[in-house]
């Protein structure tokens, strides 16, 4: 009799331990899917192609957009990362320079990327890439090599012009 009740209880215990396998599975592929399902829906990027209204619409509202634009034959990318308390975190790209740039001007500024934090309020006045100051906004590596050509074009018009101002001071010392 002493196996037989061994035998039950054994029985007992793998079909416990079964059910507790199969419910284990069950919850694991529902996380699994829930995880997956809100994945897709918050982390879905519109792709508003060229269409600037469409951008500024999902910019007054921070929603995760991107839109690819044109401008004086080079081609810019903003994508909306996110929102961060009264801004919006939006993600600049020059992804191709005009083919009439010099190839100093395209290794200085194809492919660089800057993230800008600019204030929610902002694209109701003005969309994303008529925004004249951005740059106040943003950090990377895009903001810098913007601020190193404008550094570099004052100087040079400061070099020409202090060779004129020069000749003026002897003139005046003489």
């Amino acid at each position: 009799m002493p196996t037989s009740k061994k035998r039950v209880v054994l029985e007992q215990r793998s079909s416990t331990n079964k059910n507790k396998v199969i419910t284990n599975l069950i919850l694991v592929i529902v996380i699994a899917l829930i995880i997956a399902l809100g994945i897709f829906f918050f982390s879905n990027v519109k792709d508003c192609g060229a269409d600037e209204a469409c951008f500024k619409t999902a910019a007054e509202n921070c929603k995760l957009a991107k839109l690819t634009s044109f401008k004086d034959e080079n081609t810019f990318l903003y994508e909306i990362k996110g929102s961060r308390q009264d801004n919006c975190l939006i993600l600049v790209e020059i992804t191709k320079i005009s083919d009439s740039a010099s190839a100093d001007l395209k290794e200085t500024f194809e492919g660089k990327k800057m993230i800008c934090n600019i204030p929610k309020q902002q694209f109701a006045e003005t969309p994303v890439a008529d925004i004249d100051q951005i740059i106040d906004y943003c950090t990377g590596p895009l903001k810098e090599a913007m601020l190193e050509v404008m550094i570099k074009e004052l100087y040079s018009i400061i070099a020409k012009n202090l060779g004129g101002i020069v000749l003026e001071l002897e003139d005046v010392i003489s």
